[in-house]
């Protein structure tokens, strides 16, 4: 036997699943302070302090946790990369 508010709520349930299939996740490529200074292999602490300084990656704090895009961590790194000696007279 069908309850007369089953199929409404079954239809409703189906409709939530098929949009939260095109939700995007808005924190992908995001991550947690301990995931960035695993990333960087730097302590969590050294992050923090650079936050402090206004220091290291960008970073944003979200409902009062902080964040790192990991394309900006790879950013930032690159901004470390050096040539050697030789090539950058080339370049020059």
């Amino acid at each position: 036997m069908v309850r007369s508010g089953s199929s409404t709520a079954s239809t409703e349930d189906k409709a939530l699943t098929q949009i939260r299939g095109f939700v995007p996740d808005l924190m992908e490529g995001f991550l947690t302070t301990q995931q960035a200074a695993q990333a960087l292999r730097l302590s969590e602490v050294t992050l923090k302090r650079w936050r402090a300084k206004g220091q290291g990656p960008l970073w944003c704090a979200i409902g009062g946790r902080i964040f790192y895009q990991l394309a900006d961590l790879r950013h930032w790194r690159d901004e470390f990369l050096t040539m050697p000696h030789d090539i950058r007279q080339t370049l020059e």
